[in-house]
């Protein structure tokens, strides 16, 4: 007599999405976020209220600061911050920080956030061809429509900075 197959329980969601993520290779883009809502936790709030991250080019994490003076002190405190950064993006080891004096975002009132069509009416053909490929073989639609919107909003980012120094 044939044995019938036992059904398993269904495969939690945040386990397969997690699993996608990184075969799509994006997972270390969701992890390097992570360092703009920890900022604060990160870095101490007396740091955090002169400096913000701006943006990362390769293993270098660029830090906004507010005046020349907290520019010099960091460099003193660069060491530490390098070690609590490193702790707060776990598996995606910076080893450069690099500080630039500028204006820091108002932290009462967020910058309204560029639309999705902005960005996607920055990409190339080829960039958005790019995208569609990858994320082709996902069946869900949901699923599908949020990594395309993760997709090209780092995209659009990546372009909006221009080409990384070298």
């Amino acid at each position: 007599m044939a044995r019938k197959k036992q059904k398993s329980s269904p495969e939690p969601a945040g386990r397969i999405l997690s699993s996608l993520i990184k075969e799509l290779g994006v997972d270390h883009i969701l992890q390097r976020h992570e360092i703009w809502s920890r900022w604060e936790e990160t870095v101490g709030a007396e740091i955090a209220a002169h400096t913000h991250p701006a943006f990362f080019s390769g293993n270098c994490l660029f830090i906004t600061v507010d005046h020349s003076t907290w520019m010099q002190q960091l460099t003193f405190l660069k060491d530490q911050m390098l070690q609590n950064i490193n702790e707060t993006l776990e598996n995606q080891a910076i080893s450069e920080l690099r500080f630039r004096l500028g204006s820091l975002p108002d932290r009462e009132t967020p910058a309204a956030p560029e639309t999705e069509t902005d960005t996607a009416e920055r990409l190339s053909n080829l960039e958005k061809d790019h995208i569609e490929r990858t994320i082709d073989p996902i069946v869900s639609p949901e699923l599908k429509e949020s990594l395309r919107r993760l997709m090209t909003k780092d995209a659009g980012h990546r372009k909006s900075r221009g080409p990384s120094p070298r």
